[in-house]
């Protein structure tokens, strides 16, 4: 866990940037939450509070209504582009990273930029191993590899559902802020509504429930389908900011080492890509026509001809890795490469490994890997 003093204070250098988090939103008062719509007993008033008296007038700040009176209006809908704002926003809150805003590289609404931000870090996509039957991956799933939703001004002033805010929180956690997932080992006999969850998105409710960023209602269902009230947006991402108050069920622990969960083959409840294709060859040993549909988007396709052929099938990555500085002394660094979506989770498993491993093996941080080449 980060040191909650530390976290305190790059949080109180880097929230000044969250008070547009939601167009339109007024300071609140410096006392508290200090919204008239939002009673000491309301089961989010403890989130508000401790957003508010820490950074007052930052986070999912009050609206001044018609009356003059700033309201919080807990039960209001949170949309696509706020929330992915306030992600975006707090993944730097926490100090582990800056991203650079440029709003010219995408001007088709006011939250595309954050888009643009939220699809590099592979925030908005669901996991297409993330799958109930283990990974059995087939044609007809290819299409989970997509992003939850475009980035049309029309689908970004959509109310955000409680499903996208579990991808988009899940995938902060594990690829943003390098957290370790979790074994959520009961989430089917813990989350009642568990049988009715699209399978799109069980990865990532699982890990969102396993490491406490989400309870449920008050009858243990999740509720995927409805629409996140800016009351449960402020629970969350208070959660996400101050992970020491994360109650974390009993029937979810933290992998000891990601990697070796994935070398059993299982990780998160699928299989690897590598252990799904041998299953998948043809009498050549040749990938047949379901894998070639799954891996080039064509079952007569057996590879990409072009960069640009192979350009909505990679992904680029961010992975943790230890370099050896001027000095000789080793440190913590990342590095991104570009791989096939398909492994591309296995791919920060592995270098996680790496990563966790006492030795610390260090990585020439001025690498190049590979190359693509374009025949069969």
């Amino acid at each position: 866990m980060r040191s909650p003093i530390k976290r305190l204070l790059t949080l109180a250098l880097c929230l000044a940037l969250l008070a547009c988090a939601l167009p339109g939103a007024a300071l609140a008062a410096s006392s508290g939450t200090a919204f008239p719509d939002v009673a000491a007993e309301d089961w989010y008033a403890q989130y508000i509070t401790k957003i508010t008296s820490a950074f007052p007038g930052i986070i999912l700040n009050g609206i001044p209504d018609k009356d003059g009176v700033t309201r919080f209006h807990p039960e209001d809908p949170v949309t696509r582009g706020q929330f992915l704002k306030l992600a975006i926003k707090s993944a730097e809150a926490t100090g582990l990273i800056l991203y650079t805003l440029d709003t010219s590289r995408n001007a088709v609404h006011w939250a595309g930029e954050y888009y643009t931000l939220a699809l590099a870090d592979n925030l908005l996509t669901p996991n297409i191993l993330g799958q109930e039957d283990h990974g059995e991956l087939t044609g007809e799933k290819q299409a989970v590899a997509t992003e939850l939703f475009p980035c049309t001004a029309e689908a970004l002033d959509q109310p955000i559902s409680r499903y996208e805010m579990a991808v988009i929180l899940s995938n902060l956690c594990a690829n943003t802020l390098m957290e370790k997932n979790v074994i959520a080992t009961a989430a089917y006999e813990n989350i009642t509504d568990y049988g009715e969850i699209d399978s799109r998105f069980t990865a990532a409710v699982e890990q969102a429930f396993g490491k406490g960023i989400l309870t449920g209602y008050t009858d243990g269902s999740f509720g995927g389908d409805r629409t996140l009230t800016r009351g449960e947006a402020a629970a969350v991402i208070e959660r996400v900011l101050w992970d020491g108050d994360r109650k974390v069920p009993d029937w979810s622990e933290e992998t000891p080492n990601q990697a070796e969960a994935a070398a059993s083959a299982e990780f998160r409840g699928y299989k690897s890509f590598a252990f799904w294709l041998q299953d998948h060859m043809d009498s050549w040993s040749r990938p047949n026509a379901e894998a070639r549909q799954l891996m080039y988007g064509s079952a007569d396709k057996t590879g990409f001809w072009s960069a640009a052929d192979a350009a909505p099938y990679m992904e680029t990555v961010t992975v943790p890795i230890w370099v050896v500085n001027k000095y000789g002394v080793k440190e913590a660094s990342t590095a991104s490469l570009t791989v096939h979506k398909l492994v591309a989770q296995e791919v920060r498993l592995i270098f996680q490994q790496i990563y966790d491993d006492p030795e610390q093996f260090p990585i020439y941080a001025g690498w190049s890997v590979g190359g693509a080449r374009f025949t069969d």
